[in-house]
């Protein structure tokens, strides 16, 4: 499998290795994924069982950010080399999915697998180096550059294959933070990647808001919501960003998304978050608040899971409060929108 890749490297122009090379992908991700099982399948079917397997992804891993895969793929994104149908089968869907993956594997925090962990989490950190593989740039370039007749004062409709690369995307982004938050911060730190990212996350809440496939919007927009909360809650430069753009800055489209986003329990554990997120020692992103809700909600729902006696899991899309937000902000968070 390895010389597969070896064999894309030095001829990149061969459609036979490309499609190869993506089968290989493919192939990474399906093993990566069956780490989901638990220990009595690995001991019946795999020879060393799951510790052993997780060694070999992490042998993987490392092989591919020594090899400069993260490096070369990045370059094809950004080059459109690798470019997106908006199907399972292409390669840019097969590389972010693989991507997404591993990630999971690096951030995995079992004790026996510490040193497995360790080696994965270099291939996180060689999304750092590669700009999270260009994808920033990607998204911008889909949402806000091409899409010409975007028009903000009718509404308009995303297409399948569009929907499809943002929804991977976010996933992405999102895994990342749940997987090393400080990393997610490192990366942050790109003045050109905050600025490309607000953009692309405004202009999606607007379509998103405006759609007619409920289906799509019910995939996509939670999905959004944890991504903006991770946003701006690890850049102090991303935050002063989502109060730009008066009623089509992303804390004005927050506040006026559906009713049920006020009402649902389960949807209000996504939403506040993320304007805690962006309005937390921000008076500007408050005056915005403040048009639309009283701040108050916003303290009583910090305050109800302060108290809270249930444990809440954490997956990449139902992150739990405390993973979105630090715990230790949550005293002087409640005494801020309690008196905003």
């Amino acid at each position: 499998a390895l010389s597969v890749h070896e064999d894309a490297k030095k001829d990149s122009k061969s459609s036979k290795t490309g499609t190869e090379c993506v089968s290989l992908w493919k192939l990474m991700t399906s093993a990566v994924k069956s780490l989901d099982r638990d220990d009595s399948w690995w001991t019946a079917n795999i020879g060393g069982g799951r510790d052993v397997f997780v060694g070999r992804i992490a042998v993987l891993s490392s092989y591919l950010v020594q090899s400069g895969f993260v490096e070369s793929a990045a370059d094809g994104v950004q080059s459109r080399v690798i470019g997106a149908s908006g199907t399972d089968g292409d390669p840019l869907s097969v590389l972010i999915d693989l991507i997404t993956t591993l990630l999971l594997v690096a951030g995995e925090r079992d004790t026996r697998n510490g040193v497995a962990s360790e080696k994965c989490a270099a291939f996180a950190s060689a999304l750092k180096e590669s700009r999270l593989m260009g994808l920033p740039g990607v998204l911008y370039r889909l949402l806000c550059i091409e899409n010409v007749s975007y028009d903000r004062s009718t509404p308009a409709e995303l297409s399948s294959q569009l929907l499809h690369i943002v929804n991977q995307t976010l996933r992405l982004f999102n895994t990342l933070a749940l997987v090393d938050k400080t990393l997610l911060e490192d990366c942050l730190k790109d003045e050109e990647m905050v600025v490309m990212l607000t953009h692309s996350f405004a202009v999606l809440l607007t379509w998103l808001c405006r759609m007619t496939d409920m289906d799509a919007m019910d995939l996509l927009l939670p999905r959004l919501l944890v991504a903006v909360g991770h946003f701006a809650a690890v850049s102090q430069r991303a935050q002063a960003l989502t109060v730009l753009g008066g009623q089509h800055s992303i804390v004005q489209q927050l506040c006026v998304l559906p009713f049920r986003y006020f009402s649902d329990p389960a949807l209000m554990r996504l939403l506040f978050p993320t304007l805690i997120a962006c309005c937390f020692r921000r008076t500007s992103a408050v005056s915005l608040l403040k048009q639309e809700l009283s701040p108050k909600l916003l303290s009583t729902f910090i305050t109800e899971q302060s108290s809270s006696i249930e444990v809440q899991s954490t997956t990449v899309d139902t992150p739990a409060f405390a993973s979105r937000f630090s715990k230790k902000l949550w005293p002087e968070a409640i005494l801020f929108f309690e008196s905003a």
